[in-house]
């Protein structure tokens, strides 16, 4: 059995959260570049997928320049809004 407080879980806790909100927003993001990709030609093993997923994002950040920066700016500013609410 593990040994560790409730503080200590609740630390842990709010990393793996914290991680996942940015993960979660961050797949927000990439919703329009992956609205044309038929998942069956990504691959079948985790490093094929992950190739894919950056090949799909590049091409459409650099078909798409403007939204992209747009949708990375905004990201930092949720992202900056979230830190700050967990200050308070």
């Amino acid at each position: 059995m593990p040994n560790f407080s409730l503080q200590e879980l609740l630390v842990d806790f709010k990393q793996c959260a914290k991680l996942g909100y940015i993960l979660s927003l961050s797949m927000q993001t990439a919703l329009e570049a992956f609205k044309d990709v038929d998942p069956s030609s990504m691959g079948t093993n985790p490093e094929e997928m992950m190739e894919a997923v950056n090949r799909i994002i590049a091409n459409w950040i650099e078909k798409s320049p403007e939204k992209a920066n747009q949708i990375a700016h905004d990201l930092v500013l949720v992202v900056q809004e979230f830190e700050n609410l967990q200050r308070k």
